[in-house]
C-alpha cells in the first residue's frame, strides 16, 4: 500500500485519527514515548506501525519503545451495509462534537468572508480550501476503512492546499459542465438538449471527484478512465449519483424553510449542509472500499499492492 501524501513510498504507518496510510517522512518519532510513539503530521492523531518483515533488532526497539504493530484494518461489509449506516457515520465517537464544532466554524467565517470588502475573497477560497481538504479526509479515511469521523486535519502549507485538489476539483467541474455552459451561451436558451448536458456532467463528476481525491492525478480527467470505473459497479454508482441530486435538493428545500428563522436558521442550515457533506464523502469512500479493484488500472491510486 501506498503512502496518503507520497504516492510512489510504501506505507508504513497507521493513523488512528485520521485513517489515514502514512510513509516514515509523514510521521513524527517520539523516542522514549510509551502512549504516543508515533503521531500522524497531519492531524496529530496517533499512528501505528502497520505489520510488515523485520529484523530482530527492529522488533526488540520497537517493544522497547512500546509501539504496538496492527494489520491495516479490514472489513468484510458490502456497500449496500453499508449504505443505511452511512448516516449515522457524522455522529459516530467524537464526530457529533466535530459536527458541531466544524458547522459553527464554517458559518461563522463564511459570513465574515461574504460580508467583508478587501479580504472576502482570499478569506473565502482560504475556507473552501481547508473544507475541501477535511471533506477529502473523510472520503480516504472511509475508503482505508475506518469507520470514525476523522479530526480536523492541521494544514502546514496553505499554498499546497489551495492549489492542490482544489485546482484539480475546479477543473474537474470545468471539464464536466462547460459542454452545458457552451451551449447554453451560444443558443441563448434553455432546452432538452442544455438539460442532457448538463445532467451528463452532473453524472460524470462524482467518478472524476472520487479519483482526484484518491490519486491527486490529471487520470481524473480521462473519459475512458471515468467510464470503465463507473461500468465495474454502474448500480452502485447510479445510487452514489442519486444521492447526490438528493442530498442537493434536501439541502435547497431546508434552506428555504430555515431562512424565515432569524439568526439561527443560518446557523441550522450550515449544520444540515455540514452534516450532508460529510455522507456524501462516507459514501464515497465506501463506494471505493468495495470496489477497490474497479480502479485498479488507475496510475499511482493509493491501493494496497
Amino acid at each position: 500500500m501506498l503512502c496518503k501524501k507520497h504516492s510512489e513510498t510504501d506505507t508504513l504507518y497507521y493513523c488512528m485519527g485520521c485513517g489515514g496510510y502514512f510513509c516514515q517522512e509523514c510521521v513524527d518519532v517520539h523516542e522514549g514515548s510509551v502512549s504516543l510513539p508515533y503521531t500522524c503530521r497531519a492531524c496529530g492523531g496517533k499512528c501505528e506501525r502497520m505489520v510488515r518483515e523485520e529484523s530482530s533488532l527492529e522488533a526488540a526497539q520497537s517493544e522497547a519503545s512500546g509501539a504496538r504493530e496492527i494489520e491495516p484494518p479490514t472489513t468484510a461489509t458490502s456497500f449496500w451495509q453499508e449504505f443505511i449506516p452511512s448516516f449515522a457515520y457524522p455522529f459516530r465517537n467524537k464526530g457529533a462534537l466535530l459536527l458541531l464544532v466544524g458547522s459553527v466554524f464554517f458559518a461563522v467565517f463564511f459570513f465574515i468572508a461574504r460580508t467583508a470588502s478587501l479580504f472576502g475573497l482570499p478569506l473565502l477560497l482560504i475556507l473552501i480550501s481547508y473544507l475541501l481538504e477535511y471533506m477529502l479526509t473523510v472520503l480516504e479515511a472511509s475508503a482505508y476503512g475506518s469507520d470514525q469521523p476523522p479530526e480536523f486535519p492541521a494544514i502546514s502549507d496553505w499554498t499546497e492546499m489551495v492549489f492542490g485538489p482544489l485546482f484539480l476539483i475546479i477543473l474537474a467541474a470545468a471539464f464536466c459542465y462547460a459542454p452545458a455552459i457552451v451551449y447554453l451561451l451560444k443558443m441563448q436558451s434553455i432546452d432538452s438538449i442544455f438539460w442532457l448536458l448538463l445532467f451528463l456532467g452532473q453524472f460524470f463528476y462524482p467518478m472524476m471527484f472520487l479519483i482526484i481525491a484518491m490519486t491527486g492525478k490529471f487520470v481524473a480527467l480521462n473519459p475512458f478512465v471515468i467510464i470503465s470505473s463507473i461500468l465495474k459497479a454502474p448500480t452502485q454508482y447510479i445510487v452514489i449519483v442519486a444521492m447526490f441530486f438528493a442530498i442537493s435538493y434536501l439541502r435547497n428545500i431546508s434552506q428555504v424553510f430555515l431562512n424565515k428563522i432569524p439568526f439561527l436558521g443560518f446557523f441550522i442550515g450550515e449544520f444540515i449542509a455540514f452534516y450532508f457533506l460529510i455522507v456524501q464523502m462516507r459514501l464515497m469512500g465506501v463506494y471505493y472500499r468495495c470496489n477497490e479493484e474497479s480502479f485498479s488500472g488507475i496510475p499511482n491510486a493509493r491501493r494496497a499492492q
